[in-house]
């Protein structure tokens, strides 16, 4: 029988290096196996033994957790008999030597104290109580912090409580109070400097902020357009009051009472006419097959539904600009919309599946999309002679099922044998690739993928498949140096994506990648691909241009963070920290993000379609204030524009906790 070791007893003559040479305790397993090299691995089940101390059940939990205490100021708590002298009791030294008054203290005395918040600071000093003083550890042994909680209705106690979490090194109860070196009167006023508070009050910084980079003329135009917005929601406009000032607008953002379908009116039928010629001389005869039946299928009107399969280069966007310009120059609408926000840039005014139509973000096999009746939504849809939607692949069956049912039951009242045509009769064109990345499942297997995939719909027996096989860039560059390189290199791609090269272990598909695409000879390669990604990067990293065609991709978060912090490392401009609010709790560690002036950001949210601010476009500060962010955008018709990005209310979704955070 093996006696007890590690942390129960490190004295045991099993121990070294403070690790039992047996390596006990051994794991929890529920059956005795073999393992690989013929050594049994004994059952020991998980069975939630405990102790019990003082009425609590116990169990073997690291690391140990000390318990914060503090108080407003002269607030402390002091224990003292009914016949002691009150004056006594005040004077007493161990009054001024609580636990949070010795904090301040060593803060006061050690540099490297000031590096960690009331709540961090047991990770690296331990509190001695007989001598009543924090002193450093000695030991790689550590506690966790853990200041107790207090409920809003305790007023000023509640907002030191939120302090003493993001707040490092102060030494006074003053210094919790200042921030970004303004003294404020209430620890609840340090909160809403730091912004940790939600306040309706921030909207009119934000617009302050925004205003020192506006004139008086622009900052009322901006705010009549806002209204404007306001009044359209509601069926009214600045038109229907005389009395009031009309807000101005450019070619691109000119609005109408007929807000929706005047949109998809307003665009330029000569100039289009003129892109629409000049896209079918330059197609292949495989892209003007495509483009025939797609026209004919629009043209008689009878409803039909294609999807447009091809991998990358093939076409697909030169075939939606070429049928988007054709029919707009007639005078008809199309709708054009994508499964992402980035994608729908690349379409001439591209929109988001959800954005557009309403589709639920998490849809069941009974969801419809929140369009009603006689809305401006649905006679935009009764208006509409072809939807084109691409990277469709990447979207759960059951959103087609809601857009269908939808418009089945929009149409049926223009036509009542809508209700039994796919889209109620509407010309639909999805696209996409099925070797690009689906619906993304969490821990969900191959087959859990695939059921939820568009193929796996009943709407895919009434589809009628469309292909592009020819990859344009090699068309067009065929007097390019670089021609054999470009099509080995898109052979290759492709070959990936039909399963052609690469082996399968242990059901992991493994590909060799090609020596001339690896940096090579690198001792860091985070290092290494910064470098020759962005060469020269400090004479340049302030430049739009130079910025817009250079990117870093990576599979997987944990590398993403990695780059970034790099990257971040690498630009020397002041910093500044911004501090989440959350409404249901508020963590030991707020979320938190560190800004530089010039770093390059992704926007993880559709903001302003109209104005190109949607999930995945790329910006970089030029500004940072308290509310706002000023940047400039990096890419598309829209790079070098000066843009404001402010906070803004989250609420992810995450099905492993039974409750949202704001």
């Amino acid at each position: 029988m093996h006696g007890p070791c590690d942390s129960a007893r490190k004295s045991s003559p099993c121990m070294q290096n403070r690790r039992c040479t047996k390596h006990f305790p051994k794991r929890f397993v529920e059956s005795t196996t073999i393992d690989e090299e013929g050594y049994p691995v004994y059952r020991r089940s998980d069975n939630d033994r405990t102790i019990k101390k003082d009425g609590i059940d116990l169990d073997i939990r690291e690391p140990p957790v000390e318990k914060l205490s503090f108080y407003l100021p002269n607030e402390q708590n002091v224990i003292f008999s009914d016949d002691d002298p009150i004056d006594d009791v005040a004077n007493r030294p161990s009054v001024k030597e609580s636990m949070l008054l010795s904090w301040f203290e060593t803060n006061k005395a050690l540099p490297e104290a000031r590096e960690l918040t009331y709540a961090e600071f047991p990770l690296k000093f331990v509190w001695k109580k007989q001598l009543k003083r924090w002193e450093k550890r000695r030991t790689s042994v550590f506690s966790n912090g853990r200041i107790f909680f207090v409920p809003l209705g305790t007023g000023e106690l509640y907002y030191l409580r939120l302090l003493f979490n993001v707040i490092k090194g102060p030494k006074s109860y003053d210094d919790l109070k200042k921030i970004n070196n303004q003294n404020h009167l209430t620890f609840r006023d340090a909160c809403y400097a730091l912004g940790l508070l939600d306040d309706c009050k921030e909207y009119v910084d934000a617009i302050k902020e925004a205003k020192a980079e506006l004139t008086n003329d622009e900052l009322k135009n901006r705010c009549l357009q806002k209204l404007e917005k306001v009044l359209k929601s509601c069926g009214r406009s600045f038109h229907d009051f005389p009395t009031m000032p009309i807000p101005l607008y450019n070619e691109e953002e000119v609005d109408h009472s007929n807000r929706l379908i005047y949109d998809e009116l307003r665009y330029n039928r000569r100039s289009l006419l003129e892109e629409h010629q000049q896209l079918l001389m330059n197609s292949t005869v495989e892209q003007k097959s495509v483009y025939d039946k797609i026209m004919r299928a629009e043209n008689d009107a009878k409803g039909r539904f294609f999807f447009l399969y091809g991998y990358g280069e093939t076409g697909k966007t030169f075939i939606w600009n070429t049928l988007s310009s054709g029919i707009r120059s007639r005078g008809d609408i199309v709708l054009t919309i994508a499964s992402s926000g980035i994608a729908s840039l690349l379409l001439p005014g591209g929109r988001t599946t959800h954005s557009r139509f309403a589709i639920p973000l998490n849809p069941t096999e009974d969801s419809i999309c929140n369009i009603k009746q006689g809305s401006p939504l649905a006679n935009l849809i009764i208006k509409t002679k072809l939807i084109i939607w691409d990277e469709a692949p990447m979207m759960h069956k059951y959103c087609f099922k809601a857009l269908d049912q939808t418009f089945r039951d929009i149409l049926r009242f223009k036509n009542v044998s809508s209700i039994d045509k796919p889209f109620g009769g509407k010309t639909v064109v999805l696209g996409g690739d099925f070797r690009q990345i689906l619906f993304v499942i969490a821990k969900g297997s191959r087959q859990d993928i695939v059921k939820v995939t568009l193929n796996s719909s009943y709407l895919w027996s009434h589809c009628e498949v469309l292909n592009l096989t020819k990859n344009m860039r090699l068309q067009r560059d065929q007097l390019d140096a670089h021609l054999d390189e470009l099509k080995k290199n898109s052979e290759w791609i492709l070959a990936i994506g039909d399963g052609r090269i690469g082996s399968s272990i242990d059901g992991i598909e493994k590909v060799q990648i090609p020596d001339d695409l690896l940096i090579n000879n690198c001792d860091d390669p985070i290092s290494a691909i910064i470098e020759s990604t962005y060469p020269d990067f400090f004479n340049h990293f302030s430049d739009i241009d130079w910025g817009e065609q250079r990117a870093i991709l990576a599979p997987i978060l944990d590398m993403v963070e990695s780059i970034n912090e790099y990257m971040v490392s690498l630009n020397h401009s002041p910093e500044k920290t911004y501090l989440s609010s959350d409404t249901v709790c508020m963590s030991d560690h707020s979320f938190s993000d560190l800004e530089h002036v010039s770093v390059h950001v992704m926007l993880l949210r559709n903001i302003d379609q109209s104005s190109r601010l949607c999930n995945g476009t790329r910006l970089i500060s030029t500004r940072l204030g308290n509310r706002v962010i000023e940047v400039k955008v990096l890419m598309g018709n829209m790079a070098g524009q000066k843009m404001f990005i402010p906070r803004m209310t989250l609420t992810p979704s995450d099905a492993r906790i039974p409750f949202k955070f704001q």
